[in-house]
């Protein structure tokens, strides 16, 4: 016994000690790397110095943010030599206004959790010249929220410890300027009458609906869990809950992904400008290269013309051809989420599953829901603009609600649930994610 009672907190010691150190031990290398770059010469004295904007919430992690920020953040990025400005948000969506009317910086940073991220996304693409500010303003997602599903996704690819460790990892991406290109989600009210009405929703990873839901917003709402054990307890609590109500799904269509084909080039055709951004002169990418991607350096002038008229000839009899899910008996829980290329994972869930039991690729889903729904959606007062998230007093209220029926995830983000259209739009954002060379 007396064992017990002192190995336990040594143990426990010593793993704390051992991973402050290897912590220490990584920011110390990240900073002689920075430093490294800021010691770099500019290419001639006239050459302007990279500037970035930086969009913290001080509220975000339980208000740890900032803290995190001034710790582990900001020194590398003055190391580095780039010049910061610093704006932190004093109110819900603000994040979004101010990605609005971003201008005159190389790349903005966003500090803060998935709400943040959501938010800064949709100003982004909400934007009346989107796709010129896609390419002029690359992100950076910084974590310092509690969940940040939203980053992981992004930086599956780096392995770290601590959150800490997360978040210089992710901070040196952004000093080394490695910029990749995601899909992303458009989101679309379903037989909507006026585009002018509602502004599109964008999310970066997915859109719940379901049991899912029913149970997060119970879990995440409950403060005697701990943070890191609400996704296990979010996992059992799918088997062992009892109050539970049936989505209130009317269909589920979905399109089978298209390589490229006469139908695609045509519709896209209209608007290459707007889904490339080729808007300046000398630009060297075609519009058409969403659709068949050409990256040969040594091709010739006409193999471009060459495949333009393949694809204006090319034929697929089941692009665009709208599919039905027959069985809606016992789903508890739908997810659309980005796999990339203009793909789309459409996961059904049925009997409350962890693992659902069908999954199809697609390019494009039309979800229905009733008509109850849709019409509480158009009336409702309260509701947000679309592409901002609720207020803090209204997201908690929202997570403590066990109809949860009503409500969609969106990257996280609770959102009054209807009838909605999924498009994987291509190439929608650039994010600084990549490895270095």
């Amino acid at each position: 016994m007396r064992t017990a009672f002192i190995g336990i907190p040594s143990s426990t010691a010593i793993w704390f000690l051992y991973d402050y150190t290897q912590t220490s031990t990584l920011m110390q290398a990240s900073c002689r790397e920075a430093a490294r770059l800021g010691d770099r010469k500019l290419p001639n004295p006239l050459a302007r110095v990279r500037h970035i904007t930086v969009i913290l919430n001080p509220v975000a992690g339980k208000r740890k943010s900032k803290k995190l920020y001034t710790k582990w953040v900001e020194p590398l990025l003055h190391l580095s030599g780039i010049k910061v400005s610093l704006i932190e948000t004093e109110k819900p969506s603000q994040a979004y206004e101010l990605m609005k009317i971003m201008s005159n910086c190389d790349a903005v940073a966003i500090v803060g959790g998935d709400g943040t991220v959501h938010e800064a996304l949709n100003g982004l693409l909400g934007r009346s010249d989107a796709a010129k500010a896609v390419r002029d303003f690359p992100i950076a997602i910084l974590p310092t929220g509690q969940y940040n599903s939203i980053a992981r996704y992004i930086h599956q690819r780096t392995v770290y410890r601590n959150q800490k460790e997360f978040l210089i990892h992710s901070t040196m991406k952004l000093i080394d300027s490695i910029p990749e290109q995601y899909d992303v989600l458009k989101i679309l009210p379903l037989n909507r009458q006026d585009d002018t009405d509602e502004s599109p929703v964008y999310a970066l990873r997915d859109v719940r609906y379901g049991k899912y839901q029913d149970n997060f917003f119970k879990v995440s709402g409950n403060y005697l869990y701990q943070n890191w054990i609400k996704p296990y307890v979010l996992k059992t609590q799918r088997y062992f809950s009892r109050s539970y109500q049936k989505p209130l799904i009317e269909s589920i269509s979905y399109t089978n992904p298209c390589e490229g084909c006469s139908k695609c080039f045509a519709k896209h055709r209209l608007t290459s400008e707007q889904v490339t951004g080729r808007q300046e002169k000398g630009a060297n990418r075609k519009w058409w290269s969403i659709l068949a991607p050409v990256s040969s350096p040594n091709r010739e002038s006409g193999d471009d013309e060459k495949i333009e008229a393949e694809l204006a000839t090319r034929e697929n009899p089941h692009c665009d051809r709208w599919l039905k899910v027959r069985d809606l008996s016992e789903l508890t829980d739908f997810r659309a989420c980005m796999m990339g290329e203009k793909k789309i994972r459409l996961s059904l869930g049925r009997n409350g599953e962890l693992i659902p039991s069908e999954s199809i690729e697609t390019q494009d889903i039309k979800l229905e829901l009733s008509k109850e729904l849709d019409s509480k959606k158009r009336s409702s007062s309260a509701q947000n603009e679309i592409g901002q998230t609720a207020s803090s007093a209204d997201t908690e209220a929202d997570k403590k609600k066990d109809d949860s029926t009503e409500k969609f995830l969106i990257d996280g983000q609770p959102t009054q649930a209807h009838s909605i259209e999924i498009t994987a739009v291509s190439k929608g954002v650039t994010i600084f994610s990549g490895l270095p060379a």
